[in-house]
């Protein structure tokens, strides 16, 4: 029969009986009626709607019995009873006189997996004579994966020889990389000492390292004692790379702080970067007072810049204040301008008056300005009074424009929401900065401001200010807030002003706000003109 599966996924089966078959619509019989009619069943089954599915299922097997669908629909409908939570003699049932009934489908091995699962369940509710039935698909299918199927469920039912058989499988498949995958799997699942002695086993000495990494995973949550030794084992003699990542990943995991010193050591002195640094992520996962001096040790030590600043970003993630005085040290002494950046997003994370010091340090230091750019950019985390006083006395007084402007631009939302900072003092920095560009970006900033505040200071600019394209953007920014406090304002620039054009745009502003208010405003200018 032509095979044509679509995508079907058992979810409520165990990771032994995925592997199910894909299916494809015949191009050829697109058009036909019975294909039409059993994509609108199966749309059904997708969508979950169990009741519509089983009708309309039901409704294809009589109205189209001769269809190379008849058995997809088939085996759709007991999955259906299944989902449909009928009992589990009935879907077993359903599904065995599938098998019966068309032993050349391509789902022949989904019922079988199915059946497995379904007597496994039937056995553990106490009829023995299911049992019998997965030890007949065992001893009876030539299929491997089938076979292994059975045997995890004898194993769950408590058959003492199906562990044994399961590793025989394996010896016995040493070119079948699948189903060797399947067993590691398998194995994980077992909490016996024999399956922790085979992972073991597979860890260190299989010749397969994506199976000897898969084994390493699969240990890294058991409780034997030997554990860690194991996987410090693969770390020091395994050749793969991937294999030996795994194995430091696994140790991280562990949560044991025995691991901190062998990772840090791997971290100083591994000449492979990838490795190092997986190292140092590991002592991420430990959460245990030792880690911190351990990547302070690497910090100073590991060859790798690279790793070193990997280590940095564990600090920040962990923050530590105990890190404080290696995170300023980096900070202010470094010669890694990376390094230094990386120390600097390391205090902005561990938020307290101490890491502030040390930002202020940065600022008033001899540093370079893109790195107190950084220092200025950590600040704005920082929700108190100081430290928006520290980016006020910077964006008014600093000698250098872009540090200057930074400021400014790190101020804005300590501004707008008043934590710790006055709207006031962006006026300010626009009236009293020598730099223009400060000025515009203390401008740009009061714009964003919403409510009087920003209308008052634009009120105070326009006092003073003798720059028409300055001029115009208050004139557009007062447009924008659309109230009726930016009217008086415009309504005294479209009168008075000396440049027309000015006058023009405040006009045009007033007819943009378009409430009652400017409306009258508008017709004093009209009448002003006559």
């Amino acid at each position: 029969m032509e095979r044509k599966p679509y995508m079907f996924i058992l979810a409520t089966i165990s990771v032994l009986f995925l592997g199910l078959s894909s299916h494809a619509w015949p191009e050829e019989a697109l058009q036909e009626k019975d294909t039409k009619a059993y994509k609108d069943a199966y749309k059904l089954v997708m969508e979950e709607d169990w009741g519509k599915a089983a009708q309309a299922l039901d409704v294809f097997v009589r109205t189209y019995p001769q269809s190379t669908y008849v058995d997809d629909a088939q085996f759709w409908r007991c999955y259906v009873k299944e989902k449909s939570e009928e009992s589990l003699e009935e879907v077993f049932s359903c599904f065995q006189d599938f098998l019966k009934a068309y032993p050349e489908s391509t789902w022949v091995d989904d019922a079988k997996k199915k059946l497995i699962m379904l007597a496994s369940q039937l056995a553990k509710q106490g009829n023995p004579r299911y049992e019998k039935i997965v030890q007949q698909f065992y001893e009876e299918t030539a299929e491997v994966e089938i076979k292994l199927a059975a045997l995890h469920a004898l194993e769950e039912m408590g058959d003492e020889r199906a562990f044994a058989s399961i590793i025989k499988l394996y010896d016995e498949s040493p070119k079948d990389r699948r189903l060797r995958q399947r067993i590691v799997n398998v194995l994980e699942d077992y909490e016996s000492p024999q399956a922790y002695e085979k992972l073991k086993q597979i860890a260190m000495n299989d010749p397969d390292a994506d199976l000897r990494r898969r084994a390493v995973y699969a240990i890294e949550e058991r409780e034997e004692d030997d554990v860690i030794d194991v996987l410090m084992k693969v770390v020091r003699e395994d050749e793969d790379i991937r294999v030996k990542r795994a194995a430091l990943n696994a140790l991280g995991e562990t949560d044991n702080p025995a691991v901190i010193p062998v990772l840090a050591k791997v971290a100083v002195e591994e000449p492979d970067e990838k490795l190092a640094r997986a190292a140092v992520n590991a002592l991420e996962e430990i959460d245990h007072p030792d880690v911190i001096p351990a990547l302070q040790k690497i910090i100073r030590e590991a060859k790798s810049l690279e790793v070193r600043k990997a280590a940095v970003y564990v600090v920040e993630d962990i923050e530590d204040e105990v890190a404080l005085p290696l995170l300023r040290e980096i900070a202010l002494k470094e010669s890694d301008m990376e390094l230094r950046k990386a120390a600097i997003y390391a205090l902005e994370d561990i938020e307290c008056k101490e890491s502030l010091g040390i930002l202020k340090e940065v600022l008033e230091s001899n540093a370079d300005v893109e790195l107190k750019k950084v220092a200025l950019y950590a600040l704005e985390d920082y929700e108190d009074t100081e430290s928006t006083d520290v980016l006020y006395r910077i964006a008014l007084s600093s000698k250098d424009e872009e540090l200057a402007k930074a400021a400014v631009y790190a101020l804005e939302d300590r501004v707008e929401d008043l934590e710790g900072g006055d709207p006031a003092m962006l006026l300010e920095i626009y009236k009293n900065s020598k730099f223009p560009s400060v000025r515009k970006a203390a401008l740009n900033r009061i714009e964003d401001i919403e409510g009087p505040a920003a209308i008052e200071m634009f009120a105070a600019i326009l006092k003073t200010e003798q720059d028409p394209d300055i001029k115009r953007t208050i004139i557009y920014a007062l447009a924008d807030t659309e109230s009726d406090d930016a009217v008086p304002i415009l309504t005294d620039i479209a009168m008075n002003d000396k440049d027309i054009r000015i006058r023009a745009d405040a006009v045009s502003a007033l007819g943009e706000i378009g409430t009652p208010k400017a409306r009258e405003a508008l017709m004093k200018v009209i009448e002003k003109k006559k």
